[in-house]
């Protein structure tokens, strides 16, 4: 099988049939809004013993006070979540569908064959099915990993760091076939679900095989993946930086004027974000949609 045909194909799939985009911006927006939480949560200073306890006394009053207000916000909260859940997942099962759909007529539709609805509806279908397999994905990871992980901390914790280097070393080069084989029988399975309408343990047993028999073509398509993207996002960012250099240019000499302490740090990174994002969605878009047109091209060559 050659490789770089399959990326070509993906790639035609992704430009071709730009309505996928839909779905890619979705899940990008999306991944980034996880992630800005995520970085979020991790700034800010760190709080003494004694302004932990103190912090922990003004929370239990306010919530003896507000318990009302923090249930409807908690309820408002998860419905917020589930529906951004749901979201992201249909999104994913859509586009993986519809990539599907094209891989199957050799990348060579076009914009009207592509149907969001139909999409959606595909993945309204597969939800629970789709979530099923990844949590028993996830699973069977948390047990791999926790029973190899489990003996080294003691280790680690008994000072027997003579031991425990070598064995992390070896636990390594073990959990790498695992994961590789776990994220493939996800990749696979997911499509044998939706595509395929298998069921979840019948999906799990068809792709274990299929990653048994072609593990090799798999593992050389990921790591061709990886590569074309790192080259082109590496160039994606250059480009970026000439376009945005104006911007970077404007936003400094706000820094400069206004003082780092005033403001001005702030608004300088404001001003630099409001043009830089949108670049940076962009590349995430079109890299989640190649992304998923390559293993649905994969997955027809090798099913």
């Amino acid at each position: 099988m050659r490789y770089l045909s399959t990326l070509s194909s993906a790639w035609k799939i992704t430009w071709k049939n730009k309505i996928l985009w839909v779905y890619g911006l979705i899940l990008s927006v999306i991944a980034g809004f996880f992630i800005f939480i995520d970085q979020t949560g991790k700034g800010g200073e760190k709080l003494t013993p004694a302004e932990i306890k103190a912090l922990e006394v003004e929370m239990q009053v306010f919530a003896e006070k507000h318990w009302i207000g923090i249930i409807i916000a908690m309820i408002i909260g998860l419905i917020i979540f589930g529906i951004i859940v749901w979201t992201s997942v249909t999104s994913k099962i859509g586009l993986i569908y519809e990539t599907g759909v094209i891989a199957q007529k050799n990348s060579e539709s076009r914009d009207d064959v592509v149907k969001i609805k139909r999409g959606w509806k595909k993945g309204r279908e597969k939800f629970w099915q789709v979530i099923g397999l990844d949590i028993m994905i996830a699973i069977a990871e948390f047990v791999v990993i926790f029973a190899v992980k489990t003996p080294l901390n003691m280790l680690y914790k008994n000072g027997a760091l003579t031991v425990a280097i070598p064995l992390t070393i070896f636990a390594v080069l073990i959990l790498v076939p695992f994961i590789l084989m776990f994220l493939s029988i996800q990749i696979l399975g997911a499509r044998k679900i939706i595509l395929d309408d298998r069921k979840i343990f019948q999906a799990i047993s068809e792709s274990y095989d299929i990653f048994t028999m072609y593990w090799k073509k798999i593992v050389a398509t990921l790591l061709l993946f990886i590569l074309a993207i790192t080259v082109s996002g590496f160039l994606y960012t250059i480009l970026c930086a000439i376009l945005l250099l104006p911007v970077a240019v404007i936003a400094l000499v706000m820094v400069i004027l206004m003082g780092m302490g005033s403001g001005g740090l702030s608004i300088g990174l404001l001003i630099f974000a409001i043009p830089a994002i949108p670049f940076s969605i962009f590349f995430a878009m079109l890299t989640l949609v190649l992304q998923e047109s390559v293993w649905s091209v994969l997955y027809q060559k090798i099913k």
